[in-house]
């Protein structure tokens, strides 16, 4: 006797019946209409560029900087949606392009506007290359062309090559040893009208009296003032000082002169 096993056949379920091929269809749908509102809807493309905190730097200059950056190529369509802005981007070519601006802060103002928040330079010193003057900043960069200021005039006597703005001209450090001999002197009550750089190792610092200090660049700042400080209270009195000729810093004795000295 023949027994003939029997099969029974499965029904295949649709497609469209299968749980999981929905849920990543809907999935996929989902994320293609984010991504279509995000980058490519009208709703939230950069339509208006606010600049702020700007004196110097004309509005449509770094308006115009911006906008080259807002827009984005993707899948060989264009797009400048406000939530794909690279603000680093914009911040680094602003700075670039404008040397009078110290720092850039951008903002989203949703759903399709920037905000631009400019902070412009102040002057550190007023740099001298002949007869011409450029505002110098606290890290020895110049950034404009100056008018008359009070700031302290610094020269450099070693090169007459005109500078070029956005550039440093003076190192931070060497800046910072000037600065730090106008400070304490001016809380001495002595006014400086000018430095001038002789040499790597030399500063000679004209008074408004009339006389000079000179520096070592290579060694001790700070000492090297208190050392003038202490010379000037122990021998050289206030009646005296407008017949003095120089200070010499520079080596381990302090030297000063009188016009009146042979």
């Amino acid at each position: 006797m023949n027994f003939r096993k029997s099969y029974k056949r499965k029904k295949t379920k649709p497609l469209f019946r299968n749980r999981f091929l929905r849920i990543a269809v809907v999935s996929l749908l989902l994320a293609g209409s984010a991504f279509y509102l995000i980058v490519f809807h009208s709703f939230f493309q950069v339509k208006e560029i606010n600049i702020f905190g700007n004196n110097k730097v004309p509005a449509q200059e770094i308006e115009k900087v911006a906008r080259a950056e807002l827009d984005k190529k993707i899948l060989s369509f264009s797009s400048k949606s406000i939530l794909l802005v690279d603000f680093n981007e914009i911040k680094k070519q602003v700075l670039n392009d404008f040397p009078q601006v110290s720092r850039v802060d951008i903002k989203r103002k949703l759903p399709h506007a920037l905000n631009i928040i400019i902070a412009e330079k102040s002057g550190a010193a007023i740099w001298r290359q002949g007869d011409k003057h450029y505002l110098l900043d606290e890290l020895g960069i110049v950034f404009e062309e100056a008018e008359e200021s009070e700031l302290l005039e610094i020269e450099n006597m070693i090169t007459n090559e005109e500078p070029t703005l956005g550039v440093n001209v003076i190192s931070k450090e060497r800046l910072d040893q000037i600065l730090e001999i106008e400070k304490r002197l001016t809380e001495a009550d002595i006014l400086l009208s000018e430095a001038l750089i002789v040499s790597p190792e030399r500063l000679d610092v004209r008074v408004v009296a009339g006389w000079e200090i000179y520096f070592n660049l290579q060694e001790d700042i700070s000492w090297q003032i208190t050392e003038f400080l202490m010379l000037l209270e122990k021998h050289v009195p206030l009646e005296d000082r407008e017949n003095l000729e120089y200070v010499d810093l520079r080596f381990e004795k302090v030297y000063y002169k009188f016009f009146s000295d042979n």
